[in-house]
């Protein structure tokens, strides 16, 4: 059986003769058994703990190496040169998705600024179409009640304050058509059940005795109302407040 070299050893006989030379008597204590050493020198170089802690460490690193490759392997990649290849590719596709988000991101916040501006703009743009229809339509209204007034030779200025919040623009199939309506936005009709005519509408005033004066050739003149006769109005309409009466000239005195 070869022999094992022992740093320590209590008896050299166990050495072979010829290398027991190589330990030496140490001083024990009283009643201590006797103890042999190695020579010091060849102590260190026998010493293989730092060997074996080296090629533990060898053996752990080559295991994992065999895992990795495994995985590669299993990605079809069998050389060095092909990892190292296939991870540049990986690399360039890394950065071209981070800028593909970065991107999208970028785009969000700009497509949310458009949005936000151009609801902006179309609230503007809605409201001005808005107020023009309304002015449109104020003035074809009121554009209808002076020509009725104009044919029935009756005083704009004072008939268009009465006649004007009685004479609206309605859309009907596509068209924008002039309307006479009540006190309460209701379409007036006329005797035959048709829709009444701002014409209608000035002949009906000027048969009215409150408002003879404001139309020439009737034969009445004065500024007061005729005895008996309601308080000031439109025919089918609401009461005119003191205040109208008193600029149009119909009030009493």
């Amino acid at each position: 059986m070869p022999f094992e070299w022992q740093p320590e050893l209590e008896k050299v006989d166990e050495v072979p003769e010829k290398l027991r030379a190589l330990y030496t008597k140490v001083d024990a204590a009283e009643g201590a058994p006797e103890k042999y050493v190695l020579d010091e020198e060849l102590a260190k170089r026998l010493d293989t703990s730092a060997l074996t802690g080296t090629l533990r460490k060898e053996r752990d690193s080559n295991k994992a190496l065999r895992g990795q490759l495994a995985g590669f392997e299993k990605l079809g990649l069998k050389t060095p040169e092909e990892v190292e290849q296939r991870l540049a590719e990986l690399g360039t596709q890394l950065a071209d998705a981070q800028k593909g988000v970065k991107g999208a991101e970028v785009w969000a916040k700009e497509r949310t600024l458009l949005e936000e501006k151009h609801s902006k703009v179309l609230g503007e743009k809605e409201a001005e179409v808005k107020r023009l229809t309304s002015v449109l339509h104020k003035q074809l209204a009121e554009g209808a009640v002076r020509e009725a007034l104009t044919k029935n030779e009756g005083a704009i200025e004072l008939m268009l304050p009465i006649m004007a919040p009685h004479v609206v623009l309605v859309e009907e199939a596509g068209k924008f058509l002039v309307r006479v309506v009540d006190d309460e936005g209701n379409p007036r009709e006329n005797k035959s059940g048709s829709p009444m005519t701002v014409d209608e509408y000035v002949v009906e005033l000027k048969k009215d005795s409150r408002f003879t004066r404001a139309f020439k050739g009737t034969g009445s003149s004065g500024g007061g109302m005729p005895p008996g006769a309601p308080p000031g109005g439109i025919p089918g309409g609401g009461k005119l407040t003191a205040l109208e009466r008193i600029q149009r000239g119909f009030g009493r005195k």
